[in-house]
């Protein structure tokens, strides 16, 4: 398994610990996280996680970051330097959501907490002035008849 190259054949990870630590060490090879940055720690309705780049910009151009994991592992924290240079690219600040695992939570937690995150982030929109069309159901003019 290329995740744990380190691990003779048919052992697998000791337990939840050790799976969560191997995965922080494949995301510390990201580097570190943009110097200037911002990590502001808050909240999409119920859902804890990190507010990336400009807290309070433009919420119609907001990236929602659902970090890696398979449920199990991974964190706002883990993904900052990958999340941040996200941000810096593309100019676009984002939530990065701090969704519960397993299996200390029980499936569906951590889906519904990302689904919980969608609404309260489609919430703010809607107060702002509306939630944006879906440029798939925008009609194409090249495509009119």
């Amino acid at each position: 398994m290329a995740f744990w190259p380190q691990i003779p054949q048919g052992k697998g990870p000791a337990g939840i610990e050790d799976v969560r630590g191997h995965y922080a060490a494949l995301f510390a090879r990201f580097g570190a996280a943009p110097a200037a940055m911002d990590f502001t720690p808050g909240k999409l309705g119920a859902i804890p996680g990190e507010w990336v780049g400009a807290v309070g910009g433009d919420p119609s151009r907001t990236i929602l970051y659902f970090h890696g994991g398979g449920f199990v592992a991974g964190s706002p924290e883990s993904h900052r330097p990958l999340i941040g240079k996200l941000v810096q690219a593309s100019g676009v600040g984002a939530f990065s959501v701090k969704y519960r695992l397993a299996p200390e939570c029980f499936f569906p937690a951590a889906v519904r907490d990302g689904i919980d995150a969608y609404r309260a982030l489609l919430a703010i929109l809607a107060k702002k002035g509306g939630v944006p069309a879906c440029p798939a159901s925008t009609p194409n003019p090249s495509s009119a008849a």
